[in-house]
């Protein structure tokens, strides 16, 4: 939360770190969730239907594999996928709450100590990228985790792959000029460059290719005049990375 809480104040005048706690836990307008390259984000709540549908059109992690790793076999996983919209709602559980009601749900014993053994690498990330669960307010030392849609209401029917380009469409806003390549590493973490190719290629009619001192790379076309209009200045850090790498 401190680096969303830096990213964002250093952004916004007069924005404070209070104001983004209370977006999320208490105005809900902001939520904290596993997103781009399944690491944690703060995402505008009502863009999570966005997300979830377009991260949702390509697996770029193994969750087959992911799972059996903790002995869990294919028809437990998803067992496990189906239980967590069944049994997070709109009342926080900690962690702990929610892997005893999960193995409970399910009927596989060990998986109340998958979850509780687990930190970053955890099966509860595939169900956030699916919009099942985020994070609730901390309740002292434990975080916790709610139902989303409990906070959108009704939740928009969105194609994957239109909710893909649109996501293009943002990632080219913010960072572009950009290859595919720095799409995917930017979504999947470096998977799916094939896939990114192609999805780029379907929006060849709003993409124009550009020069950026002998680098090539691609914009979207309603973004060239003012684009063009700007002076230099720096930008964001993960449009350097991807472009000294």
């Amino acid at each position: 939360m401190s680096a969303a809480e830096l990213a964002l104040v250093s952004r916004v005048e007069g924005l404070s770190a209070q104001d983004i706690r209370s977006a999320i836990f208490q105005d809900h307008t902001l939520l904290k969730t596993w997103a781009m390259r399944a690491t944690l984000h703060v995402l505008a709540t009502s863009d999570l239907p966005l997300y979830a549908a377009a991260l949702s059109f390509r697996e770029f992690r193994n969750w087959s594999a992911y799972f059996a790793y903790y002995g869990i076999s294919p028809t437990q996983h998803e067992a496990f996928l189906s239980a967590v919209p069944q049994v997070v709602g709109s009342e926080p559980m900690t962690r702990e709450q929610l892997a005893s009601a999960l193995a409970k749900r399910t009927g596989i014993a060990h998986l109340r100590d998958v979850i509780l053994s687990s930190g970053w690498e955890t099966p509860l990330r595939q169900s956030a990228l699916r919009g099942d669960l985020c994070f609730g307010p901390n309740q002292g030392q434990n975080v916790t985790f709610v139902n989303p849609r409990a906070w959108i209401g009704a939740w928009p029917s969105i194609e994957p792959e239109q909710a893909l380009q649109e996501l293009v469409r943002r990632y080219l806003r913010a960072y572009g000029p950009a290859t595919a390549e720095d799409f995917a590493r930017w979504c999947w973490d470096g998977g799916g460059r094939i896939p990114a190719k192609k999805l780029f290629e379907s929006m060849k009619d709003e993409l124009e290719e550009v020069d950026v001192e002998g680098w090539q790379a691609v914009a979207l076309r309603a973004t060239l005049e003012p684009m063009q209009r700007l002076e230099p200045t720096l930008q964001p850090r993960f449009a350097q990375e991807n472009q000294r790498s």
